[in-house]
C-alpha cells in the first residue's frame, strides 16, 4: 500500500511579519517539504508570527536574543491572555525551540535561547539538555 506523500502549501498571506522574514520562510518551506500537515504548519506560523511581533516591538533580532528575552517573550503571552493553557505555551516554545535548532544547523546563531543551562554549559538539543518547562498556573476563563 502505497502512502501519498503532501507537500502542504504555507498560507503567507495569514502570517505577513513571517511571510517577510527570509530565516522563517527558510525553516517553514523545509518544514512544509517534511510533509508536515496543514494544522501543524500553521501552528508554526502563528507561532513565529507571535514571536516575530514580540521581536518587533522590543526592537531585537531574531538571530541576537538570548533565554532572557525568551523569559520576556512568555511573560507577554501571559499577559496578553491570561488564559494561555500550558500545552499553548509549550507549543509556543516547542516552535522556537525548532526554529533555532534550524539556525544553528544553518550557521546564523551559536546558541539557542530556548535551552537553559545544564551543567554550567549552554547547550542546543544535546541529549543532556534541559529545555523551557514552564507551568502556568493563571486561571483558565
Amino acid at each position: 500500500m502505497a502512502i501519498d506523500f503532501v507537500v502542504e502549501p504555507i498560507r503567507w498571506e495569514c502570517f505577513p511579519l513571517v511571510a517577510t522574514n527570509p530565516l522563517c520562510r527558510a525553516w517553514l518551506i523545509f518544514q512544509s517539504q517534511r510533509g508536515l500537515s496543514r494544522n501543524t504548519l500553521e501552528a508554526y506560523c502563528r507561532g513565529l508570527e507571535l514571536f516575530l511581533r514580540f521581536l518587533s516591538n522590543q526592537q531585537l533580532s531574531a538571530t541576537a536574543i538570548t533565554g532572557v528575552q525568551i523569559g520576556g517573550y512568555l511573560a507577554t503571552m501571559r499577559s496578553i491572555s491570561g488564559s494561555i493553557s500550558n500545552a499553548t505555551i509549550q507549543q509556543r516554545i516547542t516552535v522556537l525551540r525548532l526554529f533555532y535548532s534550524f539556525l544553528i544547523e544553518e550557521g546564523f546563531c551559536v546558541k539557542n535561547p530556548c535551552f537553559v543551562m545544564a551543567g554550567g554549559h549552554w547547550c542546543a538539543g544535546t541529549a543532556d539538555c534541559r529545555g523551557f518547562q514552564v507551568k502556568w498556573t493563571g486561571r483558565r476563563s
